[in-house]
């Protein structure tokens, strides 16, 4: 390795940025209680005619239910982690992704305007919570969701506890837009199929 690629690799902005704000007990509690209350019911009505349908129903919602505690559990222990060798993500059981840090065109905090504006531009791995960072990619990526399945993200949003330091590490010119030029910026990005700017 040469010694200019050392220096490179040691000036490089490294970081393990967490996802633990992207969890919310509340509504996971909630959830549980409506599918648990929903696959007693349908259980019990279902078994009158087609017992066999009801227990399968009622192991696939137990399934449903067991990854949802599963994800959230994970999510916990998420992070983004960014060094000279590229940039890791780990989203609960929800996706991993790998990339090399240059293929990150821009990663930013989005304004609220302009998140709604690039509504359907981009992955959101960590909903129902509201995404604080945008990446955008020069070119789209694969991640894997749910385990096993293969998609390519242009751009992915995310909900971290460090957006500013998260950006920073990830594009150090990153900025936030105000909400007018984000929603002009992001109206016209959409247009042209790229990360505003």
């Amino acid at each position: 390795m040469t010694s200019a690629v050392a220096a490179e690799q040691e000036e490089a902005p490294t970081g393990r940025f967490t996802l633990t704000s992207a969890r919310s007990a509340e509504i996971l509690v909630i959830v549980l209680m409506i599918f648990a209350i929903e696959t007693l019911g349908f259980h019990l009505l279902l078994s009158l005619w087609q017992p066999l349908a009801a227990w399968a129903m009622t192991l696939v919602n137990l399934l449903t239910l067991a990854w949802l505690v599963a994800d959230f559990r994970d999510l916990g222990h998420s992070a983004v982690a960014v060094s000279a060798a590229g940039v890791e993500m780990r989203i609960g059981r929800r996706l991993t992704a790998r990339a090399p840090l240059g293929a990150v065109e821009r990663a930013w905090v989005p304004s609220p305007a302009e998140r709604t504006g690039l509504r359907g531009t981009y992955l959101d791995a960590t909903k129902p919570a509201a995404s604080n960072l945008l990446i955008a990619f020069h070119e789209p990526i694969t991640a894997v969701l749910l385990g096993s399945i293969r998609k390519p993200v242009r751009m992915l949003a995310l909900c971290v506890d460090d957006p500013r330091g998260a950006a920073a590490a990830l594009d150090p010119g990153a900025s936030t837009p105000t909400v007018a030029s984000g929603a002009t910026a992001g109206t016209s990005a959409r247009a042209e199929g790229r990360a505003p700017r």
